[in-house]
């Protein structure tokens, strides 16, 4: 067997578990979070730098079971002709401990 055909199997294996992955999360943002997005709750821009314009947007995701919803939060950064997403995925716990750190941040800046 050569490595071209080595090469291709692989490539073929790797592209057929995205696709699986796209249909069994319900679309290509859910395939990149790892679950499906039950709702999107709305979206932050932060303040553009030169060209760059970064957005924050808050999705709730299904979890393992009903007991353990998730949330994902979708980082994205545009300019010129490149978009960049990148996402996060936090348990409630996690999503609690977010809420007090922006907290204390936003208490102190208003000092």
């Amino acid at each position: 067997m050569s490595f071209e055909y080595i090469f291709l199997a692989g490539f073929i294996g790797v592209l057929g578990y995205f696709v699986y992955r796209i249909i069994r999360y319900k679309g290509f943002k859910g395939a990149m979070f790892g679950a499906e997005i039950l709702e999107t709750f709305g979206e932050v821009s932060g303040s553009k730098s030169g060209f760059v314009s970064v957005s924050l947007k808050v999705h709730a995701l299904s979890g393992p079971d009903a007991l353990h919803s998730l949330v994902g939060l979708e980082v994205v950064a545009r300019s010129g002709l490149s978009y960049q997403m990148s996402p996060m995925t936090l348990e409630r716990s996690e999503a609690q401990k977010l809420i007090s750190l922006l907290e204390r941040a936003v208490a102190k800046a208003v000092i």
